[in-house]
């Protein structure tokens, strides 16, 4: 199955002690707490629904954060967030971040080990095709009221190890008609259509239709038929029904007739040598004949 890797086109932080402060660029963020009052969120986006075709079926996808630092208990009452509003990375804030809505993934301290640590975002996914609309995720955290340091440094698409969202989907099958006419629109039966691998005879209608090719790939179309000019051309197949109309050019009566008529030409010229040979050899002979008749006879000698 098709299985592609993501990696964010936005992400920034918003801290609530310092809430005008952009920092759209960093290298890494802090998701957690430093102190009671001292919130840190993380804001991600990916580029989905540019990414996916269309009519993709989501078979699963994960999120893959890469932590390369964690202080105290990890980031408490931690949560992984869909994003509800637009936002830019090089002005988000804690002032004007926007909405966010239900938890796709929540803890109530998150602490991985570090290096890349892995989040099921399958229903998070689903939800952005079904939608058509996609401000990416936030990675949320609450205080625990501990007074201490608790957060996770995770590197961001300026980092060493950028997010990534891996998602394996799978195409449902399309249904490919194929339609071949003549220059004046007549649809030719008969014709032999070649469509990825398989190979079909056009009907009284002129169509060939192919029910179970696999979508979001490549193919070559190859048609011919007695009389006429071969067509191939690639094609790219999406999920769904497709009508591909063609027209072949008939190949004309002189082409056609060209190896007949040099044949018979050839057939003539050996003909012409044929009777010249022997109009020749008419003539020799006469000539010997004549030689024959001409020359006196010899005398009869008598034997004693």
């Amino acid at each position: 199955m098709p299985t592609i890797t993501l990696h964010p086109t936005d992400d920034a932080g918003a801290w609530e002690d310092s809430p005008n402060y952009n920092s759209g660029g960093f290298s890494t963020l802090p998701v957690g707490d430093e102190s009671d009052n001292d919130i840190m969120w993380m804001f991600v986006r990916f580029n989905i629904l540019g990414a996916l075709p269309p009519g993709a079926d989501i078979i699963s996808a994960k999120l893959r954060l890469y932590v390369s630092n964690k202080e105290g208990n990890g980031a408490p009452n931690f949560a992984i967030k869909r994003v509800l509003e637009e936002w830019d990375e090089d002005t988000l804030t804690w002032s004007n971040m926007p909405a966010i809505g239900g938890a796709y993934y929540s803890s109530a301290y998150e602490s991985p080990s570090l290096g890349y640590a892995e989040y099921d975002m399958t229903e998070y996914v689903n939800d952005v095709l079904a939608d058509g609309w996609d401000y990416g995720l936030a990675l949320t955290a609450e205080s625990d009221m501990n007074n201490q340091y608790d957060y996770l440094t995770v590197h961001t698409r300026e980092g060493d190890y950028p997010p990534e969202l891996i998602i394996e989907y799978e195409l449902p099958p399309a249904i490919v008609k194929i339609i071949v006419k003549d220059k004046w629109g007549l649809r030719l039966p008969n014709a032999k259509v070649e469509l990825d691998g398989q190979e079909m005879i056009t009907n009284a209608h002129g169509e060939a239709v192919f029910s179970d090719i696999t979508a979001g790939a490549s193919y070559q179309i190859r048609v011919s038929r007695v009389n006429y000019r071969e067509f191939e051309d690639t094609v790219y197949i999406e999920p769904g029904e497709h009508v591909f109309t063609i027209t072949l050019e008939r190949i004309p009566l002189s082409e056609l007739m060209g190896p007949a008529i040099n044949a018979l030409t050839q057939a003539r010229v050996g003909l012409d040598m044929l009777s010249a040979i022997t109009s020749m050899l008419v003539s020799m002979t006469r000539q010997v004949m004549r030689v024959f008749m001409l020359a006196p006879p010899r005398p009869v000698r008598r034997v004693r």
